[in-house]
């Protein structure tokens, strides 16, 4: 895989809101930065998300590669979450991705989108237990 289909199948992962086959993806000391939940580890980071969010509708809107580093690149998407409280968020959104080096595994991510109309963030998840 291609660090180009690695961030195509972020997105495809994430709008399933896979969370194996997402942690799948990162090198496993990997980090997030996001405005929902601040810096953290992958696997939190997505535990969080998918127990907030019940689905993803995404549409991939460009893809650029950094001119001076071949390790950067950005992802820019519109993205529609639903979350499990029923509120529906859309918004534009941009994802950094730095890979490690030679390898396509995602070494660090930084999300970045508005999070003025999203539900306040509760530790506790919205997802009710089955």
């Amino acid at each position: 895989m291609n660090r180009e289909q690695a961030i195509n199948t972020y997105l495809e992962q994430l709008e399933k809101a896979n969370y194996d086959s997402m942690v799948k993806l990162f090198d496993p000391k990997a980090m997030i930065n996001s405005p929902f939940f601040g810096k953290t580890d992958v696997m939190n980071c997505y535990k969080k998300l998918f127990s907030h969010v019940k689905s993803f509708k995404i549409e991939n809107l460009n893809l650029f590669e950094h001119l001076k580093n071949p390790d950067c690149m950005t992802i820019h998407f519109l993205c529609t979450w639903t979350f499990y409280d029923g509120s529906v968020v859309k918004a534009d959104c941009v994802h950094v991705f730095e890979f490690a080096s030679k390898s396509d595994k995602i070494k660090a991510l930084t999300a970045l989108y508005d999070t003025s109309k999203m539900p306040k963030y509760s530790e506790k998840p919205m997802r009710k237990s089955a």
